[in-house]
């Protein structure tokens, strides 16, 4: 409370100006872009895939950073018009694009033509499906690559349902 005259007479009361205003960013303390001065969450929280940290390095050394790399060349997703998806089946990871995940990589001729998930692998033989569930199929393709970029897989939609191989840690040896 505070003093104020009122009209020669003292008086005293109190006010209150109101709330704060809202601090907006990350409000969850276990994401990679946590915002501790925030008091409201907007949504902008993002997370560490597995097995990395959040600068994208593998939390096992030993492991190999494995890049899925999906693309839509009319930039529609991989999604129909009846909401059927293909996908990548890899493991437990269904990898599709969306308009939920989507991005922008001028691919295509509208905006939804990329997505990418990154993967930390110990050195071995992976398999993974592509799955054709949907419509549209000649404009999906992906790459599967290395930490350098380098192509391990590839594949294209229009080769329908199928089982693709990469291999990690293949060290050629001459001899």
């Amino acid at each position: 409370g505070g003093g104020y005259s009122n009209g020669g007479a003292a008086d005293s009361g109190s006010f209150s100006v109101g709330a704060p205003p809202p601090v907006f960013g990350c409000t969850d303390a276990t994401a990679c872009n946590y915002d501790p001065d925030a008091t409201t969450d907007d949504g902008s929280c993002w997370f560490a895939s597995l097995g990395m940290d959040c600068n994208g390095d593998c939390l096992n050394a030993d492991d190999s950073v494995v890049t899925f790399n999906l693309f839509d060349s009319y930039g529609d997703g991989w999604e129909d018009y009846t909401g059927a998806s293909n996908y990548i089946q890899f493991g437990e990871s269904v990898l599709t694009i969306n308009d939920s995940n989507c991005s922008d990589c001028g691919f295509g001729i509208n905006s939804c033509d990329c997505y990418s998930e990154a993967f930390c692998l110990p050195d071995g033989d992976y398999t993974y499906s592509y799955v054709d569930a949907a419509a549209y199929n000649n404009e999906e393709s992906w790459t599967v690559t290395d930490a350098d970029g380098g192509t391990m897989s590839s594949g294209e939609g229009a080769d329908g349902s199928a089982d693709y191989t990469f291999t990690v840690g293949a060290d050629v040896v001459y001899g």
